[in-house]
Parts: C-alpha cells; structure tokens; sequence
C-alpha cells in the first residue's frame, strides 16, 4: 500500500513538475542553503538554547550556506543582529505557499492547509512540513534549533539518520535529517504526511511517521539483521488514514514493533545510513535539565561514550523544555556555559560571558507542567 502510494506521487511529480515558473529573486536564496532550520515563532526573539544552537551550526561548517528560514520578512532584521558575525549564516523569508508550489507538496498542502493554519500546534507542524518541502526541492540537511554541535555533521554521509531513543514506534528523529534531492526515503515520508494528519497531536508528522516510514523502507535490513518482530505484516497504515487518528479499524493488527538498532552503521537502499543515539543524543529529554545545573563538561560527554564508536557530534539540548532558561540563571561551571565558549563563541562573548560576571545570588527552583524533570534548581549571585 505505502509504495503503491508512493508510485502515484513520484508520478504527479514527474508528469507536473514545478507549474509556477522561475522562483522569484528573494527565493532563490534557498536553493544556495546546504543546511536548513526555521524559526516560525511569532516573535523573533530566539532563547538562549536556540541561540547558541544555531550559532554552532554555522560555527562548525564555515564551509557551508547555513540558513534560518523565518515566515515574516520584519524578522529577518532583528535576527541578523542577534545571530551576527557568521557569514555562512543566512536569514532567509520563507513563502509557504513558494515550498509548496511544486508537486508533491502542493498536495499535502491543499489536504491539510486549513487544519494546520488552525491547529493550536501550528508552529510545530508547519516547521516540520517546511523543512521537508525544502529538503525535497533542494536535498541537504534539516536540523532543529536546538541541537548544540561539537563536531562538523554535514559531512557523515549524504543522506542519514538518527536513532533518537528505543521507543519502536517512534525511535526515529525528524530533528536530524540528511537526504540527497528526492530521495526516495523522503518521497515515501511525504505520502504519509499526505494521508495522515492529526492537528490535535504535538507531535505531528514527526518521529512517528519517520520510524514508519524507515521500518518499511529498510524492512530487508531490518530482517536480514535480526530486527524484525516476528508475524504479518502490520496494517497499521489503513487505521491512519483520514483526517484524526481517532478513526479505528476492527480488523487491523497492532503494529509490528521492530528493532531498529539494528541498523546502525548499515545502509539500507540509495545509501541511507542510519546513526546511533549517542552521537546526537547523550542526554534523554528527562535529562535536559543536567547540563545547565551540573558540571557536564565536554569531557565527560566523550568520556561516557562508547569508545568503539566515533563520538558525540551534537547535544540535543531539548528546547521545549529548556526554553524557560534565560541567560540570567546561567553560571560558570556548568555543561551549557562550558561548551558554549567552544562551540558557540558569538553567542557566549555577546550575551552569556557579559551577564555571568554581573551575576547574582538566589537558588530558583523551575517546574513546568509536562516536563518530564520534576524541577531543575540554579544558583543567582547578587
């Protein structure tokens, strides 16, 4: 069924191609990007985290167009300033309706427009859609803004990756993606995208519908390499199809739930590698709180990897929770600060460095409702 449907939209692409004509000057910034993130808040102002994440993308691949795509063209200033000195950094405006004007994205857009645009988590959905309607016009690398980068990751491959926790069903991250122009892999994610959307679930076209997709993808590796759960093959994506996941079918199986760490340092079809957790995400999202209340330093990242393997390139630094940290409950010592002067000096020199010398006392215990820490407590000097 998946690449039967995948057939039909490999087809419309190729029969229609891009219907609008030339991009317009503005646009045409986006095909020089080789690595890509977005920024679809209403406000321009970017936390902390995202700051130096940012910051240490480009940081890390002088060699390489880094591009912060943003939905209003005021935004483009502010953040010019905030991320300046880099010049392989680039804010770039981006036109939805410009991504999606080629098929097959102009596809999922006209099916799911509406509820995205209404969706209380459109911020979440629409940067996702965003960033593979890119990956799919141009091919490169769609990062969040969250990932603190300690080594150059453009280059592992030119298309992975990245096993993000063990979860079966959702093992897979949508935050780490390296695919060649359309890639067959991305071809086959898009036609979930397109049957499948649930405008009152976060996590939409996320994680989710990566593992899927790859677990059908690479289902010969997986079963060549030990991975496969025993039995038929799940109907999962029949009990998927339709506007809310709440449509169930009496006749469909649970979902078969493979291992997928199986493929690890294999490739599965058009060179798709597939990387482990650890070089991404040595810290868990209940984790998140440790590197900027304890003193992680970046040895004891290198040090608590496995040696046989090729070492942390990136920290997910998990914004979604992180993103009430504010440079004023930063100190000296800790993980973030420590890593920070390394890998995201700009960002360090010009709001972190400033704001610790004046610091202040007073230990301030976080909560946050959701968040899978409990509290995380921080010390302020006077």
């Amino acid at each position: 069924m998946l690449f039967a449907f995948t057939f039909i939209f490999l087809f419309h692409y190729v029969a229609d191609g891009f219907k609008n004509g030339p991009p317009p000057l503005e646009f045409s910034k986006l095909e020089k990007c080789d690595i890509f993130m977005m920024h679809v808040d209403s406000s321009p102002k970017l936390s902390i985290v995202q700051a130096c994440s940012i910051d240490s993308v480009a940081f890390h691949h002088e060699d390489r167009k880094v591009c912060l795509g943003v939905l209003k063209d005021a935004h483009v200033t502010v953040l010019k300033g905030e991320l300046r000195n880099r010049d392989n950094l680039e804010i770039v405006y981006v036109d939805p309706d410009f991504l999606f004007s080629e098929d097959p994205l102009n596809h999922i857009w006209e099916q799911w427009r509406e509820n995205v645009e209404t969706t209380a988590f459109k911020n979440q959905h629409l940067s996702r859609l965003l960033g593979m309607a890119w990956l799919w016009k141009y091919g490169g690398m769609v990062l969040d803004t969250d990932l603190l980068i300690l080594k150059p990751i453009y280059g592992l491959n030119s298309s992975y990756l990245v096993i993000e926790n063990t979860d079966p069903g959702r093992g897979i991250s949508s935050g780490v993606v390296k695919l060649s122009r359309h890639h067959p892999f991305l071809n086959s994610l898009l036609g979930f995208f397109y049957i499948n959307y649930d405008p009152t679930n976060r996590n939409e076209w996320s994680n989710e519908d990566f593992t899927e997709t790859l677990s059908e993808y690479c289902s010969e590796e997986i079963e060549a390499g030990g991975g496969r759960e025993p039995g038929e093959k799940a109907n999962y994506i029949y009990r998927r199809i339709g506007k809310s996941k709440s449509y169930d079918c009496m006749d469909c199986k649970k979902r078969r739930e493979d291992d997928l760490t199986v493929l690890i340092g294999q490739r599965c079809k058009d060179n798709l590698r597939i990387f482990p957790t650890k070089q991404f995400f040595p810290l868990k999202a209940k984790e998140w709180g440790k590197i900027f209340a304890e003193d992680f330093t970046e040895e004891r990242v290198f040090l608590a990897y496995d040696e046989k393997d090729s070492g942390v390139h990136a920290i997910k630094l998990w914004n979604v929770y992180s993103s009430l940290i504010q440079v004023e409950d930063l100190r000296n010592g800790t993980g973030f600060v420590t890593l920070s002067e390394d890998h995201c000096s700009n960002i360090f020199h010009r709001n972190i460095k400033q704001t610790i010398e004046n610091r202040w006392t007073k230990k301030i215990t976080f909560g946050v409702p959701g968040c899978p820490v409990e509290h995380i407590t921080v010390e302020r000097e006077h």
